[in-house]
């Protein structure tokens, strides 16, 4: 939709390289971003558009180990959307914000209300303890 309505040119995903789903045509599970490109191209983006983003799967803090590897692979974006949990919204803002540029401009959105993730069933205070240890740590 955000492509579609021209809020942004383009798309980076994470290459996450876990398995997903299997997927029959190809005969094989797909990896994660394979099968988000498969979705995007499937609704209408050019994959000419859609570009991967190398991600450290095994780090603890993927959240900021996402934003320092775009911030390292795209040192000049003027704006950045980003697209998670609602429970991880402010986590992600905050990794955004402090490993972009200060000029560049951060949106958050997330795809689905909160009721309909499934760290809705976590305790909140996880979450909360997560942004106290992301806040210490993305200086």
């Amino acid at each position: 939709d955000l492509y579609h309505m021209h809020d942004v040119d383009r798309i980076l995903i994470s290459h996450e390289e876990s398995l997903s789903q299997f997927n029959f045509v190809k005969g094989r599970n797909d990896q994660l971003f394979e099968r988000a490109i498969d979705h995007l191209v499937s609704r209408g983006v050019p994959g000419e558009l859609i570009e991967t983003v190398p991600v450290d799967g095994s780090h603890w803090m993927s959240s900021l180990s996402e934003a320092k590897q775009v911030a390292k692979y795209h040192p000049n974006l003027e704006s950045l959307v980003v697209v998670t949990s609602a429970p991880h919204t402010r986590r992600s803002l905050l990794c955004f914000q402090r490993s972009l540029p200060a000029a560049c401009r951060v949106e958050i959105y997330s795809p689905s209300p909160p009721s309909e993730g499934w760290e809705i069933h976590e305790p909140l205070w996880i979450e909360y303890t997560k942004l106290m240890i992301y806040s210490a740590a993305a200086w």
